[in-house]
């Protein structure tokens, strides 16, 4: 396995922030398809909608979970992985008309893009510090928020050209694409990896829970519900 120690690799860096935006890809780009999607499965408004928020539960969770995992097994692996469930997610929504199926990917999809981008961003706390890292760091939020703002775009000239499936053989095209780059490009920076321990990992969530720094204010799920259910 190929192993960066060199913070001056630029082609890994440019690469890793690439992938941070795919997130919102997965999220955004089938937005202008939703009334196509609901016609053609037969399906309420209601029912299609819930997979953006199948998708946004499954990435809070895996985000959670695959913490305590590329802390033991690495980086570069879990994030191989996310990359290749996000391509196999992507094909089967584009290849399928059963709901259910489409659910369960799209959780699948929330789970591996969260396996992305916590690999990327352990990427950049492994190789940085310092200055170069909060410079880093501010623009993970530059980066993340070009996707919701580009992929309506792509996903409304698919739509009108291709149809409500084109949109995630476009997410499986990049998913490949992102893959391929990072197979060449990439690879392990985890200077020291820890045992993976479940009650290790539970005692350090808990210690979170128990912080009330940790939380700040109380949630607001205004903006979330307004989202998925326009109200």
């Amino acid at each position: 396995m190929r192993t960066i120690n060199n913070p001056n690799n630029k082609a890994s860096t440019i690469l890793a922030f690439c992938l941070i935006p795919i997130t919102g890809f997965a999220l955004d780009i089938y937005i202008p398809s939703l009334p196509d999607i609901s016609a053609k499965l037969n399906a309420s408004p209601a029912a299609i909608q819930f997979t953006i928020a199948i998708f946004l539960g499954a990435y809070g969770v895996g985000q959670l979970l695959i913490g305590g995992v590329v802390d033991s097994f690495g980086r570069y692996i879990p994030n191989l992985i996310g990359l290749a469930g996000f391509i196999i997610a992507s094909l089967v929504i584009a290849t399928s008309e059963n709901l259910l199926l489409i659910y369960f990917m799209r959780a699948v999809q929330g789970v591996s893009s969260a396996a992305i981008l916590v690999s990327k961003r352990a990427y950049f706390f492994d190789l940085f510090s310092g200055a170069k890292l909060k410079h880093y760091t501010s623009l993970f939020s530059v980066f993340w928020s070009a996707a919701p703002i580009i992929a309506p775009f792509i996903g409304g000239f698919l739509q009108t050209q291709f149809g409500w499936h084109a949109n995630f053989y476009f997410l499986a095209c990049l998913g490949g694409l992102f893959l391929l780059l990072e197979m060449i490009l990439s690879g392990e920076t985890i200077k020291t990896k820890t045992p993976f321990r479940i009650k290790i990992i539970g005692a350090a969530y808990k210690k979170n829970d128990s912080h009330q720094r940790f939380y700040g204010r109380p949630f607001n799920f205004r903006p979330f519900l307004w989202r998925i259910n326009g109200v």
